[in-house]
């Protein structure tokens, strides 16, 4: 609270530096427990990453081949299983 002096014209009456009016400012508290990760994620694994070009018929065969399957994979993951069922049936 402002306390108010009476001046006369003679003396001075003392000065603050503290603003007439004041607002004040609700800070909202920062989230805990969200704290991000600086950089690129981790990858799933150390493996060697290898790029192709496939034709459109070549990827709707597999596709078609992930969507018959009970758990419906990824096309990654449909591609990952048809090399391991060629692999084996070289054997």
């Amino acid at each position: 609270m402002i306390s108010v002096l009476p001046v006369r014209a003679e003396l001075e009456a003392p000065t603050s530096t503290r603003p007439v009016f004041m607002v004040p400012v609700n800070m909202a508290k920062p989230i805990r427990g969200t704290k991000k990760s600086r950089g690129r994620p981790k990858t799933t694994g150390s493996g060697v990453q290898i790029g192709m070009r496939w034709q459109q018929s070549d990827l709707d065969r597999i596709d078609a081949w992930a969507t018959g399957q009970h758990d419906s994979p990824s096309r990654a993951e449909a591609i990952r299983r048809l090399v391991d069922i060629a692999l084996e049936r070289k054997r």
